[in-house]
């Protein structure tokens, strides 16, 4: 029994909601589609087992991989018969040898976007055709196949809602198979020393540039040659990047980091080879939702980090050192690098790989007002043991007689007004006293007092007089 044979038969609307000839259609089918048993092959991992929708008069094709799994698909080549028990090999449209890559592309976007690979319920919203029955789907979805694989044309006497279905399927763009999965990148690694642990450790993130069909996250797994003692996964921040540490790595030394993952890419259609070619048997076309694994091997070599000593001192006495200075580092994208704080010596000792940084008082010593301009640090290749200094003004004790409304000056938080692009304005010149928090600085104006006073009351009585000795004249 061949495909052909199915369609051949002209069917009315009227023999369309006859079930009872449907079944005897259905069992005709059956009585002869079992005619051979094909020779076995193990190379071929699909077994054709039966049809699928008992009771419609028109077939789909259940297989069955050697897992017991079920796999669905339509006839390909309408002449040909199909036989029980045959063995298929699953492979991509475009590796067939008897239709062109367009036609691949077609049949690919029609078969997609069908039942039962998608649910009635889908393809009556998607093609707009609410009263859709499957028996009407499943005979547009085979002619519309066969338009493609054999050029075939319409069959006389076809309804016609399944022929408004089948030019709407037809009239799909045509799909390209997805051969490559998602590109895995990863940020700049960086190097930051543990203050802590007076170590190096090793900050990494990377991602997947696309997502799965159904939007979700890729989960990607890594394999790590190198030395090192732990790994921490963070997970996935904000960006989408998986972000891990590595701890107390090996400075200008060598990391391979292997990245994988398997990337769901949504429904893909696959064409079932017979065992024995074309026309042992007949050929078929499916789909299903597919994966595609996706790796990336990434070779880093660490830095060798130059060591840094940040002092704070008293700005009128340098032998004065200062305790509590809080200080941020960041590095040329503006990231922060880390935060410390001078301890009693008045000291950070730290490590820094070659590259450019901006050093930002967050927080002044105790009694020390906060000095706001942002210093740019360079570390380069041949740089060691780089000694920084900065200093501090003591709070200026404010008269009692000052109005409250002034600026506290001695506020030792961080200013986050803070523009680390523009360079600090010079204040110096300003004949004044107190010095607000945004570097602005105010002056109180001075009380009048009773001299001024005395004068205006002077001028009033001068005026009274001359206005008096000029009424009299």
């Amino acid at each position: 029994m061949n495909c052909n044979n199915i369609h051949k038969k002209k069917y009315s609307k009227k023999l369309i909601k006859n079930v009872v000839v449907y079944l005897s259609i259905f069992i005709l089918i059956m009585s002869f589609s079992f005619k051979v048993n094909a020779s076995v092959n193990n190379d071929y991992d699909y077994l054709f087992v039966s049809f699928s929708e008992p009771g419609l008069p028109l077939p789909i094709f259940n297989l069955e991989d050697s897992n017991g799994n079920i796999h669905k698909a339509y006839c390909v080549d309408e002449p040909v018969p199909i036989y029980n028990s045959h063995r298929y090999s699953r492979i991509n449209l475009e590796d067939s040898t008897f239709f062109s890559v367009e036609a691949a592309e077609k049949i690919r976007s029609i078969v997609q976007n069908s039942y039962p690979f998608q649910s009635l319920e889908y393809m009556q919203e998607k093609f707009n055709m609410p009263t859709l029955t499957k028996l009407d789907a499943i005979t547009a979805i085979e002619l519309a196949i066969w338009k493609f694989s054999n050029n075939k044309e319409l069959i006389p006497g076809i309804p016609d809602e399944a022929i408004a279905l089948y030019y709407k399927l037809i009239d799909l763009p045509a799909i390209k198979r997805k051969t490559e999965g998602s590109n895995i990148t990863m940020k700049k690694p960086k190097v930051i020393y543990n203050y802590e642990t007076k170590q190096s450790d090793l900050y990494l993130e990377f991602k997947a540039d696309e997502k799965n069909s159904d939007n979700s996250n890729i989960e990607l797994n890594y394999d790590i040659q190198g030395k090192y003692d732990n790994v921490t996964d963070y997970g996935i921040n904000n960006e989408g990047y998986k972000s891990i540490k590595l701890a107390n790595i090996d400075e200008g030394a060598n990391y391979n980091i292997t990245v994988w993952g398997s990337q769901n890419i949504g429904i893909n259609a696959y064409l079932y080879y017979p065992e024995g070619g074309r026309y042992a048997s007949q050929t078929l076309v499916g789909a299903e939702s597919s994966e595609i694994n996706i790796s990336n091997t990434f070779n880093i070599e660490t830095a060798k980090l130059k060591s840094i000593t940040i002092s704070k001192t008293d700005i009128d006495d340098e032998k004065i050192f200062l305790k509590g200075a809080e200080f941020t580092i960041y590095d040329s994208e503006g990231q922060v690098i880390k935060v410390l704080t001078t301890g009693d010596d008045g000291k950070i000792l730290t490590k820094l790989p070659p590259g450019k940084y901006i050093i930002e008082e967050t927080k002044a010593p105790d009694g020390y007002t906060i000095d706001n301009k942002n210093y740019l640090l360079e570390v380069k290749d041949n740089d060691n043991n780089i000694e920084i200094n900065f200093t501090n003004k003591k709070n200026e004790i404010v008269d009692d007689g000052a109005d409250d409304n002034i600026n506290d000056s001695t506020n030792n938080g961080s200013n986050d007004n803070i523009d680390k692009d523009k360079p600090e304005i010079d204040n110096s010149e300003n004949d004044t006293e107190n010095e607000s928090n945004s570097g602005e600085i105010q002056n109180k104006l001075p009380q009048t007092g009773v001299e001024k006073f005395s004068g205006v009351i002077a001028i009033l009585l001068l005026i009274s007089g001359f206005i008096l000795v000029k009424k009299k004249i």
